[in-house]
């Protein structure tokens, strides 16, 4: 019998997990364990399930939702992650919530790991030449390869606003957060999406959707993604991350 789900996600775990929904309601037991984590999540000819969990985490991350995180935190590492890349996933959430939820989330990683009696891991050394490199040089370059021509728009408001704010922008935040190695471009971007979705911010979200298909990402992962953000920040949200990405795919301005 092919392992669910949900069995692959919480292991031993899962039988508390399934009780204490149970005790909610039954129905609400039977939505979220047999239709939502062992029917929907099952999908992963259009997303797998490793992929779509770090998603999720992101996702929580985004929305500050560091309780909820430690039920996620378990699934991801039975699923494969490795502590290194979830917190990288965290600290590269700094785009899409801020300094104060992804400083939340890190906590949250480690009281998580402590219970375990888990090593955090290799510590995150800077990267060789990392205080010698142009950082702007390379930011605009990551940017111009993820993003194309949408980048340039973005750019102006930001050398509208303040050029030096641009130049701080593109050097601390897209380039040395966008270049970072524990995650490749196309698990980062599609995590990005996620992110932004959550937060309902529109021009961000489509500008890492192109980000995520120009780095391999296919439109049925996408759009799988958009379904599953309304579990996690509502049907809101879901609807309005669809609308960004039907009309990107239309070809919409």
């Amino acid at each position: 019998m092919t392992e669910s789900s949900a069995a692959r996600m919480w292991k031993d775990a899962l039988g508390t997990l399934r009780d204490t929904a149970a005790l909610v309601d039954e129905e609400f037991r039977n939505l979220t364990f047999d239709h939502v984590f062992d029917e929907l999540y099952a999908r992963e000819d259009k997303l797998d399930l490793k992929t779509r969990e770090l998603c999720i985490i992101s996702m929580l991350t985004a929305l500050h939702r560091p309780e909820e995180l430690k039920t996620h935190l378990t699934a991801a590492f039975n699923l494969g992650w490795t502590l290194e890349e979830i917190r990288d996933l965290m600290i590269i959430s700094i785009l899409t919530c801020g300094w104060p939820s992804a400083v939340d989330a890190i906590r949250k990683l480690i009281e998580w790991r402590m219970e375990r009696g888990l090593s955090i891991g290799d510590p995150g050394l800077r990267r060789e030449g990392y205080d010698s490199t142009d950082w702007y040089a390379v930011g605009l370059e990551k940017c111009r390869a993820l993003f194309g021509p949408d980048f340039d728009e973005l750019r102006a408001d930001y050398q509208a606003l303040d050029p030096a704010l641009e130049r701080w922008a593109i050097s601390n935040l897209l380039g040395k957060l966008l270049t970072r190695t524990r995650l490749d471009d196309r698990t980062r971007e599609l995590c990005l999406v996620a992110g932004f979705a959550a937060q309902r911010s529109g021009r961000q979200l489509r500008l890492h959707i192109r980000g995520a298909l120009n780095s391999g990402v296919e439109p049925k992962e996408v759009a799988e993604l958009m379904f599953q953000v309304g579990l996690y920040a509502g049907q809101g949200a879901a609807d309005d991350a669809m609308a960004v990405f039907l009309d990107l795919m239309k070809g919409g301005e």
